[in-house]
């Protein structure tokens, strides 16, 4: 081939590269070399970390609670030990401002936390808490559960360094019910690969509630990319399937596809058995374990190291006790942070 039909092909590629690269801008794609002003971050950060813009929690030393701008009058609730701040007469909240964020990621002692669950009972965002011994080796199931059925998912090494956050952003808010039931399913899926998640992470979605609890604010979660923890040991950030730092914190964060509405309706309302019913569904793609080790004494030993996956995950589904009264109360159960 000569030199003219070679400049012509490369001509092609990079006209054809070009309109892929603007059919990719189009849909929202941010490319690795993209320069950001922080204006753009800001944007991107609030546009994914959203809940309620009326009120925000503050760390302080051991405590959390809803910055205030009387919390240091005289006349505070919380400091005078009632510690419900919901139930203050002499309330008068910060709301959530693009100042309150930067001072999060850019300064040092201003670690704030969000509160995802609205008023109405919706949310925009699903957040799974991790924090066992094999706490990336879970999240990551739980990762590549979601991913299989076409849900983006972001992966956060929390403050500690010894735990982590698995968050799911949606296109718009959905009921909260309808996020925390597609949690539910991803850990009930991600059971049945990984055996050693444990039922405890049922309760660690944010938020953990359906319905606004009377009297509180639902539960808060701290927000990823903060000062100290960055500074110390490069935690609240996000990593990759090998547990290894991103290297474009904001981009990738940009790229992460938000889950619309139908895809969550269409998840929960094609399985909609229970967590914890009392049936078990006819598995086919997979294998249960033929012989199970059980010892009978004033309580049945299943020994479970032998056990596959599945095997284990009904083993418990099925010797759970599903309390109706429980899952009601939890419903309306004031956080523990009001």
């Amino acid at each position: 081939m000569d030199e003219e039909k070679l400049l012509t092909e490369i001509q092609i590629l990079k006209e054809e590269n070009k309109k892929l690269r603007q059919l990719l801008t189009k849909y929202g794609y941010v490319f690795e070399e993209t320069k950001l002003s922080s204006e753009d971050k800001m944007k991107i950060y609030r546009s994914y970390f959203r809940g309620r813009d009326d009120i925000y929690a503050v760390f302080y030393k051991q405590s959390v609670f809803p910055a205030c701008y009387n919390r240091t009058k005289g006349n505070c609730y919380y400091e005078n030990g009632h510690k419900v701040c919901s139930k203050c007469n002499n309330s008068n909240f910060v709301p959530l401002t693009d100042d309150v964020i930067r001072n999060h990621i850019c300064k040092p002692n201003q670690r704030i936390g969000l509160y995802p669950l609205l008023k109405d009972n919706t949310c925009y965002l699903l957040a799974i808490d991790f924090d066992d011994d094999d706490w990336f080796d879970a999240m990551l199931s739980v990762y590549r559960v979601a991913k299989s059925y076409g849900i983006d998912s972001l992966m956060e090494r929390s403050k500690s360094g010894a735990g982590g956050h698995l968050w799911i952003f949606f296109d718009n808010n959905i009921y909260a019910s309808y996020a925390r039931k597609l949690g539910f399913f991803l850990l009930d899926e991600a059971m049945k690969v990984n055996k050693r998640i444990s039922f405890k992470s049922f309760d660690r979605l944010f938020p953990n509630q359906d319905n606004m609890p009377i009297g509180g604010f639902g539960n808060l979660i701290a927000l990823p990319m903060q000062y100290d923890a960055i500074n110390s040991n490069k935690n609240t950030l996000f990593i990759d399937e090998d547990g290894k730092l991103v290297s474009n914190q904001f981009i990738h964060l940009a790229n992460i596809k938000k889950t619309s509405s139908l895809k969550v309706e269409e998840i929960c309302q094609n399985n909609t058995e229970g967590i914890f019913s009392d049936k078990v569904s006819e598995e086919t793609t997979a294998k249960f374990n033929n012989e199970i080790k059980v010892v009978e004494d004033s309580m049945l030993k299943i020994y479970r190291l032998n056990l596959n996956a599945l095997t284990l995950k009904t083993i418990k589904k099925t010797a759970s006790i599903w309390n109706p009264e429980l899952f009601f109360i939890s419903k309306y159960t004031p956080s523990n942070i009001s």
